[in-house]
C-alpha cells in the first residue's frame, strides 16, 4: 500500500521522518512518500506559482504508480490542496488519473478559517524582533500543541523557524479563499474522504463540525480527542498507531468523536 504524504506549511521531511519511522514499524507494507510541495514543506521553494503547476507537481511524486493503491493524507494546507485535487476527481493537466482509496484531510475543517489568521501571524515574524518576536513564537507553539513542554526543543525550534520563515506562493489566494471553498464543495466525490481534526484546534468547535458535515455528505468527519494542530509532532508514536489502525486500515466509522 502506498502512503503519499502532503504536508503543510513549514511541516518538512525533518519533522515528518520520526512519524515516518513510527508508521513503518506499525505496518511495514506501507510505502511512505512525504512530498515537500513549493511554497508548503519546502518553503523556500516558490517555483509553483499557480494552482495547477502545485498539482502537477504533487503528480510527480506518483508518477509510475498511478494504477497502484494509494492512500492519499493532507496535513494544513496540504489537506486544502487534496481537496481541490478531489475535486478534479484526481485528474492531473496531462490526463494521468490516480484513483486513491482514501482521502484523509487532518486540519481542514473550516479551511476557509484558517488561513487569515496565519497569514497575519507569518507576516509579522518576518517583520518582528525582540520582545514581539518571543511573544510571536510563544503564540505560535500554544496554538500548535497540548503540552508544549512535552515536544522536545530542537522539534519546537525547527517548526517555528520553518514557519517564519515561509513567504506564501501566489496559489495561495486562489486556493485559501472563501470563493474557493464555496466551490470545491459541491465538486468533491466526499465517499472516500475523511476529515480529521483536533479537539483543542483553534476555530474547530460544533459549529465547523456540523458545517463540515453538511458541505461534504458521505465524508467521514471525526473529532480526536486529546489532539491539536500538530499532534505528529507532539505524540508521534500514538498519532501514527491511530493513523495506521483507526483510519488507513479501518472500516468508515458513522460516529464523528473517536
Amino acid at each position: 500500500m502506498n502512503l503519499l504524504i502532503v504536508p503543510g506549511i513549514g511541516m518538512d521531511k525533518y519533522l515528518w521522518n520520526p512519524v515516518v519511522q513510527e508508521l513503518q514499524q506499525i505496518n511495514s507494507d506501507l510505502d511512505i512518500i512525504v512530498a515537500e510541495l513549493s511554497g508548503m514543506a519546502n518553503s523556500s521553494n516558490l517555483s509553483a506559482q499557480v494552482l495547477d503547476q502545485l498539482i502537477e507537481e504533487l503528480y510527480g511524486f506518483v508518477k509510475g504508480k498511478e494504477y497502484e493503491p494509494w492512500i492519499i493524507y493532507g496535513q494544513g494546507a496540504g489537506a486544502a490542496l487534496l481537496l481541490e485535487l478531489a475535486a478534479r476527481s484526481f485528474e492531473f493537466k496531462n490526463g494521468q488519473l490516480i484513483m486513491p482509496d482514501k482521502v484523509i484531510l487532518h486540519g481542514a475543517i473550516g479551511a476557509q478559517f484558517h488561513l487569515g489568521p496565519f497569514i497575519g501571524v507569518s507576516s509579522l515574524y518576518r517583520s518582528g524582533s525582540g520582545l514581539l518576536g518571543k511573544f510571536l513564537n510563544q503564540k505560535l507553539i500554544n496554538n500548535a500543541f497540548v503540552h508544549p513542554q512535552n515536544v522536545e526543543d530542537q522539534v519546537k525550534q525547527h517548526f517555528v523557524q520553518r514557519c517564519k520563515s515561509n513567504t506564501f506562493m501566489a496559489s495561495s489566494d486562489e486556493l485559501f479563499s472563501k470563493k474557493w471553498y464555496d466551490s470545491v464543495k459541491y465538486r468533491v466525490e466526499t465517499n472516500r474522504c475523511c476529515f480529521l481534526s483536533g479537539e483543542f484546534e483553534p476555530e474547530v468547535n460544533s459549529k465547523t463540525i456540523i458545517k463540515t458535515k453538511g458541505d461534504f455528505p458521505g465524508s467521514e468527519v471525526r473529532l480526536i480527542k486529546g489532539w491539536k494542530q500538530y499532534p505528529m509532532l507532539e505524540q508521534p508514536t500514538a498519532f501514527a498507531d491511530y493513523l495506521v489502525n483507526q483510519v488507513i486500515f479501518a472500516e468508515k466509522e458513522k460516529n464523528a468523536l473517536s
